[in-house]
């Protein structure tokens, strides 16, 4: 009977250090986990940063976009560079000298 009690014991032993092995060896993982948790995090932050500048490049893009396309933009292309009038508009043209 006391064989089997040591026996019992010896093998208690090496389940509890079995079981700090696991232990250690988890919470070596959790401080990589917590390191690379935070660098992810601070990318997160950074990537969020560059998708409201973009969104607002987007936002300035797309105002451009109406105004160019926009008929007051065009009268005002065709006026200037094309020299384009509206019929009964009266035209003054400088004085050559």
């Amino acid at each position: 009977m006391k064989r089997n009690i040591r026996k019992h014991k010896s093998g208690m032993g090496i389940v509890a250090i079995a079981v700090l092995i696991v232990f250690a060896v988890i919470m070596f993982n959790r401080r990589e986990l917590d390191s690379k948790y935070e660098t992810l995090k601070a990318k997160e932050s950074e990537y969020q940063k560059q998708i409201e500048k973009l969104e607002e490049e987007q936002k300035g893009i797309e105002e451009y976009k109406a105004y160019i396309e926009s008929d007051e933009n065009i009268e005002n292309i065709a006026r200037e560079k094309l020299g384009l009038v509206y019929p009964g508009d009266i035209v003054f043209e400088p004085e050559d000298e």
